[in-house]
């Protein structure tokens, strides 16, 4: 099914928790925040785009104006006004019949004097990454976001032939699992313990893996897989183990424009406070074996109090592997 192209939209305080949504300058997490919105503001929508201008990309972004900001979020924490559908192709060429031989303006904005970039000639072939109205206004004639060889740009809509395949068109609903930073600054992006791996435990003969480990070499800094808040900071006595967790120092975040949290176990000590709100990527602490821990790794969690697993030692925990950017190595 088409997606759609509502004029209009409000942040779903279900979906975002009380600490509202992040605006980008890119739709994907990696693009640089503008602004985090309230949750239940009304914003105009004045355009779409695939994850980080990825025609194969599976989560869905909305260009949306925001007080002076033009910018991205993440289209699942919307609720969108039921207006008519739009399809979002994944190719197009150029419509010889509608442009007459002269080729199609590409344009640095969806507007007939912004920058021209270059003239695609009759049946060249694009990528359409997403998609605006005319100067990003709520009511404007829609123009194709659009690769063209190594330039991307912005053409009429109507100027070119499109071929919809099945799966080209993406909706809202469905952007897929968020994709954050890699929690360890580390060149090595290894994976040393899978998911539900069994293994043995110090309470009991064996128990199934609720995380992955990261591999991290002592002091290696430790960084929030994605924007949210410090919910618990825990602080190990390696002199006595009485009453202490088998996680060592650890930290877990709250991320509330996901509604998961993520945990980060046997640090060697702990730079954030409860409550202290954290940008994806920042530093949380320093890498180590605290706690029950044969060696310096990172056990990283994500865990999901909606639709999480129950049967770990940790309830509610989700595989994290798919949260994680790709490459990486799993031992």
């Amino acid at each position: 099914m088409p997606y759609a192209l509502p004029s209009t939209a409000t942040i779903d305080a279900g979906k975002t928790g009380s600490q509202g949504l992040n605006l980008r300058d890119a739709p994907g997490a990696t693009g640089r925040r503008l602004a985090t919105m309230p949750v239940n503001t009304r914003l105009t929508i004045v355009g779409v785009a695939r994850q980080g201008f990825n025609p194969g990309a599976a989560a869905l972004w909305y260009q949306v104006r925001y007080l002076r900001h033009i910018g991205f979020c993440a289209a699942g924490f919307l609720s969108l006004d039921a207006e008519p559908t739009v399809p979002l192709p994944v190719t197009a060429t150029v419509d010889p019949q509608k442009t007459g031989g002269m080729g199609l303006n590409l344009r640095a904005m969806p507007e007939a004097n912004g920058k021209l970039l270059a003239t695609m000639p009759e049946n060249a072939p694009v990528q359409i990454v997403g998609a605006a109205r005319e100067g990003f206004a709520a009511d404007g004639a829609l123009w194709y976001h659009v690769q063209f060889g190594a330039q991307r740009g912005y053409c009429l809509s109507g100027f070119v032939v499109t071929a919809s395949m099945p799966g080209s068109v993406l909706t809202p609903t469905t952007p897929g699992p968020f994709v954050g930073v890699w929690p360890v600054d580390f060149p090595q992006r290894v994976i040393t313990a899978p998911f539900n791996q069994p293994r043995p435990s110090f309470s009991s003969p064996v128990k199934a893996h609720e995380g992955v480990d990261v591999r991290a070499p002592n002091g290696a800094p430790v960084m929030a897989w994605a924007d949210g808040r410090v919910a618990t900071t825990w602080a190990w006595n390696g002199a006595s183990r009485s009453g202490n967790h088998a996680y060592g120092h650890h930290v877990k975040l709250f991320h509330p424009a996901l509604g998961l949290y993520s945990m980060y176990c046997h640090l060697q000590s702990i730079g954030v406070v409860k409550d202290q709100v954290m940008s994806m990527g920042e530093r949380i602490g320093l890498a180590d074996n605290t706690g029950n821990s044969t060696g310096a790794h990172l056990h990283f969690m994500i865990v999901d109090p909606v639709n999480g697993l129950n049967g770990y030692v940790y309830p509610k925990v989700v595989d994290p592997t798919p949260y994680l950017p790709q490459p990486y190595t799993i031992l």
